[in-house]
């Protein structure tokens, strides 16, 4: 019922979709208009045999050493850096399949990105000191931004199970009761959103793209409105790098990567990679 009263408000709001290409159940690109904005979904059903990859330095060169004999099916550039340098490290706490890259956790960005099982999951920093649950079940209390202790600890768990972690901005959290609150907030620029979801019980990672000029927070509010639209039930959407180092690539089809946005491969200091 719930899914069918969003359905006919979105619809009085004006939101069409007007184009989609399926490559298989697991990986389907639409496009969308919302208030005469387009907004092109990139969705990636994780739960079968689609997989993420997070690069957080050096990224071109590691990325062309190991994607050899896979199918990449999304690139883009994921933190924003310190240095506009192509070794610039990511700003804010990043862990690289468990080596530590930067210890230094960025007291702006709300967004803990964690990327575990070759899953891509997002915490909200502001809400993980209410406790956040681990697979089994069991909650632990963590503030890693105020306790040294706790970020000992998260840091000895991403050692040990070699995760990887990066921080960006948190614009939509389903653990806060108010987003969006001024939707004029931020410069007036291009976007590009990483959303995590769950559909009929299947979990999504998600790439927004959204290439007119509007304030981040309307940006993310048109974005979330799309995927509610569409069904999805968002938990969480993190603003990515479109400035410096805007780059995007989508699989044109069978054989091919296309770019979608100005700066090239061998500009990236940090990379999210969507492949099978």
């Amino acid at each position: 019922m719930k899914s069918f009263f969003v359905f006919i408000l979105m619809s009085f709001l004006g939101i069409a979709n007007v184009f989609s290409q399926e490559f298989d159940s697991n990986y389907t690109t639409s496009t969308y208009t919302h208030y005469k904005h387009k907004f092109y979904v990139h969705s990636f059903n994780m739960g079968n045999s689609i997989k993420t990859k997070y690069f957080s330095k050096n990224a071109n060169t590691r990325y062309l050493s190991w994607q050899k004999n896979k199918k990449v099916m999304l690139i883009c550039a994921g933190a924003f850096s310190e240095t506009w340098k192509t070794t610039s490290k990511p700003v804010g706490l990043t862990v690289d399949a468990g080596n530590l890259i930067n210890s230094r956790i960025d007291p702006t960005m709300d967004g803990l990105v964690i990327v575990k099982k070759k899953f891509i999951f997002v915490m909200d920093l502001d809400k993980l000191e209410s406790g956040f649950t681990l697979d089994d079940g069991s909650k632990v209390k963590i503030n890693p931004r105020k306790s040294s202790k706790d970020k000992f600890h998260l840091l000895k768990a991403a050692r040990e199970e070699k995760y990887t972690i990066f921080q960006t901005q948190l614009v939509y959290s389903k653990d806060k009761i108010f987003n969006f609150r001024n939707l004029h907030y931020g410069k007036k620029r291009e976007r590009r959103f990483l959303a995590t979801a769950f559909y009929n019980n299947d979990y999504y990672n998600i790439i927004v793209d959204v290439p007119d000029y509007l304030p981040l927070n309307q940006s993310a509010k048109y974005a979330k409105e799309v995927l509610d639209y569409i069904g999805y039930d968002v938990q969480y959407i993190l603003n990515l790098d479109t400035g410096g180092k805007n780059i995007f690539l989508i699989r044109k089809d069978d054989k091919n990567l296309t770019y979608k946005a100005t700066k090239k491969l061998k500009d990236a200091t940090n990379l999210i990679v969507f492949y099978r």
